[in-house]
C-alpha cells in the first residue's frame, strides 16, 4: 500500500509540472487502455516509469507485470520501449488488443539491444482488433512457453518490422507456410505471405515463435 501511495504521489508530482496528464481517477486500479494517458497511468501504477513525448509513450524503466495489459483504445497509441523491457510473469499476462481497438504500435528507438517483450507462460501479444493495425518494430519478442509470441486472430492485421524471430507460422484456411531462421527482418516475408493470401481473398493468422 505504501508503494502504491508513493507511486501515485510521483504521478501527481509529474502532473503538477505538466509532464504528463492522467485521465484515470487517481488511486483507482487501472483497467483497459483507451488513451495514451491511460497507458502512462497504468505503467506508473504497476511500478514502471514513462514519459509522454508528443503522441508517444516512452518507457524510462523496465516493467514486470503479473496481469494483462489490455488495449481497447479510441485513439492510436504508440509505446516506445526506449531500451527497456516488459516482462509478463503471470499465467494470463500479455498484451491484449481487443476488437474495437485502433492502431497500436510497439517499437524501440534506442537501438540498444536491451529492449524486449517477454512472456513467461502466455502469448506476448494477442491481436483481435478488427479496426486498427498492431505494428511491432525494432524489438525482440520472447515467450518461455510453447505458445506463440504473437497471435493474430482471424482477419486482424499485424505488421512485424525488423523483429528477431526463429519461426513464422502462417495459416490461411488450409494453406500453411512454415519458415525457420535464427534472426531476420521478417517484414518482407510476412508481406509476401500476406499478399499471397490476400490475392486469393483468404484470411490470415500469423504466429511468431521463439525456439
Amino acid at each position: 500500500m505504501k508503494k502504491i501511495k508513493f507511486l501515485l504521489l510521483v504521478v501527481a508530482l509529474f502532473m503538477s509540472f505538466g509532464c504528463i496528464s492522467v485521465s484515470a481517477e487517481t488511486g483507482k486500479k487501472p483497467g483497459t487502455i483507451t488513451t495514451k494517458e491511460d497507458l502512462i497511468y497504468y505503467i506508473y501504477y504497476y511500478g514502471g516509469m514513462a514519459r509522454l513525448d508528443g503522441n508517444t509513450v516512452k518507457l524510462t524503466s523496465s516493467l514486470e507485470l503479473a496481469q494483462e495489459l489490455s488495449f481497447n483504445n479510441t485513439e492510436s497509441v504508440t509505446l516506445d520501449l526506449n531500451g527497456n523491457g516488459i516482462y509478463f510473469s503471470g499465467s494470463d499476462s500479455k498484451i491484449m488488443v481487443y476488437g474495437n481497438a485502433k492502431d497500436v504500435t510497439i517499437t524501440d528507438s534506442s537501438n540498444s539491444d536491451r529492449d524486449y517483450i517477454r512472456s513467461q507462460s502466455n502469448f506476448a501479444i494477442y491481436n483481435s482488433s478488427s479496426v486498427g493495425v498492431v505494428t511491432v518494430s525494432n524489438t525482440m519478442l520472447v515467450t518461455n512457453s510453447s505458445l506463440p509470441a504473437i497471435y493474430t486472430y482471424g482477419f486482424s492485421k499485424t505488421n512485424v518490422v525488423n523483429t528477431t524471430v526463429s519461426k513464422l507460422f502462417c495459416k490461411a484456411y488450409g494453406l500453411r507456410f512454415i519458415l525457420s531462421f535464427l534472426s531476420c527482418n521478417c517484414f518482407n516475408i510476412i508481406s509476401l505471405i500476406s499478399s499471397l493470401c490476400s490475392s486469393v481473398k483468404l484470411g490470415i493468422d500469423t504466429i511468431l515463435l521463439f525456439k
